[in-house]
């Protein structure tokens, strides 16, 4: 009978302790891409309403641009969103003969829709657009400021709390607050 001393024999496979710790570090790491997935759509939705805000801003200002005779006279100064404008003549088109101060009031109207989401509704509701979103303009010498204001998923510190007075005044203030300023000048 052959006796085989401990050091020589070798150990086969893994312990049930190096199981666990092993899929205790596979769950660790599934959790922290979930995590990071999580991160990033969020980065994305936020990205995603900037980008929206960009557009109309620019939108307004193009409009502005085409009215300018309204638009330095400050017909298109005030703050627009939750459905403050009636709506007015249709000057859409190239049939409609508007003068300059009907094409401002439609124009308006049009940009407060988009600023609500009215392009995207579902039962009667519109789910398109910004959340809590006020748009605020103001001509002053030809210098042209639109600031878009909205409601953020995420808490941050106020967006406009180092801004100028006007900018401060558009939307709700707190700590979910978003804001885009854009600044240009219309020739005279």
């Amino acid at each position: 009978m052959k006796y085989h001393s401990r050091s020589s024999t070798r150990q086969a496979g893994f312990s049930m302790l190096e199981l666990l710790i092993a899929i205790l570090v596979l769950v660790i790491g599934i959790l922290g891409v979930g995590m990071l997935q999580s991160v990033a759509k969020r980065g994305v939705f936020e990205a995603s309403q900037r980008t929206m805000a960009t557009v109309l801003a620019n939108d307004i200002i193009e409009r502005m641009r085409t009215n300018r005779a309204q638009a330095l006279a400050s017909r298109y100064d005030g703050n627009f969103g939750g459905g403050t404008q009636s709506a007015p003549r249709d000057c859409s088109g190239f049939a409609a003969s508007c003068n300059s101060a009907e094409v401002t009031l439609h124009d308006l109207y049009v940009w407060e829709q988009m600023l609500d989401g009215a392009d995207v509704k579902e039962g009667g509701s519109n789910i398109s657009g910004l959340t809590d979103v006020t748009g605020c303009i103001q001509q002053v010498n030809g210098t042209v400021t639109v600031v878009v204001a909205w409601h953020g998923l995420t808490k941050l510190s106020d967006a406009g709390s180092n801004k100028s007075d006007f900018a401060k005044n558009c939307g709700t203030s707190g700590e979910h607050r978003r804001m885009l300023t854009v600044e240009t000048f219309i020739s005279l």
